[in-house]
Formats: C-alpha cells, structure tokens, sequence
C-alpha cells in the first residue's frame, strides 16, 4: 500500500504512523513517503538530488503498489497528493479519503466520480476498506 495524501509538516498529523499502527499485525507492506528529517525549503528543482531522490522514490513506489491510498486532510493543500490523484485516478488502485473541509474537495469528488475512484469521508473508514482491499 502506498500512504499517499497529506504530509505538510505541522498542518498534517502524521497520519501515515496511525494507519501504520492499525496494519502491524497484517501481512501489508507499506511504502510511507513522509520523511522525518526532510527539508521544505529545499529548492523546487529536479537538479536538487535530494528532491529528485523523493520524487524517484515516491514515483516507482506508487507503480509498484497494488493499492495506493490518498488521505486529503482538510488543514492542507497537498498539491502533490493532487497531482498523484490525477496520475493515477484510472489505474483501478486508488482509493481516496477526503473530508469535509479540504480546499478542494469539490474538484476531488468530481474526478473520483468521473474515474471510479472510491472515495471516502473518514480516516478510519479509509483504514478497514484498505485493509479489505
């Protein structure tokens, strides 16, 4: 499973670690893109190794995944989330939990709609469907 959706540091919870804790004692392997140590000032630039790095990893993970989660959480933007979204709305391995309250739920129920893709208002609701997946 991927945990793709929010992370901007002190607006997101660390959602990614809760999900994590609910799946410890399955037999899931999650691919977590949020970094401990990771540095948002760094330069939006594919010439930053460190930034090309992340987006190589979180690229080839989402390809790989079987399931790819994506968590909106509404104190958020997510552009990368959205752009993720938009990548891989009709691989038929996206599910989505966006609340009430995100900046652009609207436009995130219309391409869910459009593709098929489930979506979901609540984090735990998001847990047990991937873990039925």
């Amino acid at each position: 499973i991927f945990l793709g959706g929010s992370i901007e540091m002190s607006k997101a919870p660390d959602w990614q670690a809760a999900f994590a804790d609910k799946i410890a004692s399955l037999p899931i392997a999650a691919f977590n893109p949020r970094r401990i140590r990771w540095d948002d000032s760094l330069e939006q630039d594919i010439k930053n190794k460190a930034l090309l790095h992340q987006i190589d990893w979180e690229m080839t993970n989402l390809d790989k995944a079987n399931l790819i989660i994506l968590y909106l959480h509404p104190n958020t933007n997510s552009p990368v989330s959205l752009m993720e979204l938009g990548r891989y709305s009709q691989s038929r391995k996206v599910i989505v939990c966006c609340p009430e309250g995100y900046h652009r739920r609207g436009n995130v129920q219309y391409l869910c709609g459009k593709d098929n893709v489930l979506l979901l208002n609540d984090f735990n609701e998001l847990v047990k469907t991937a873990i039925v997946k």
